[in-house]
């Protein structure tokens, strides 16, 4: 059942920094940043107001050093492996 209580801001601001994070428009990226970013949630479980602050801290990152998100980090890992074989 969907209600209001679905999109607390909590939830709403942990869909933005996943799909930020990873790259917004590719797959891998969203995967990636939602591992990412649910182990963060997970692991800061124990204090909500610190796991606030930190995704606060992740969403200013993103914005000015990894505006793309981590999918052109992903892209560039991927082919310097392709580059070693």
């Amino acid at each position: 059942m969907v209600s209001p209580l679905t999109f607390q801001m909590y939830y709403s601001t942990t869909m933005l920094i996943i799909v930020l994070g990873g790259g917004a428009g590719t797959i891998s990226g969203v995967v990636f940043g939602s591992l990412l970013f649910v182990g963060l949630s997970e692991a800061l479980r124990i204090a909500p107001e610190v796991r606030m602050i930190a995704y606060g801290l992740c969403l200013l990152a993103l914005v000015f050093w990894f505006p793309k998100g981590f999918a052109p980090l992903i892209d560039r890992f991927w082919s310097f492996l392709g580059e070693r074989k």
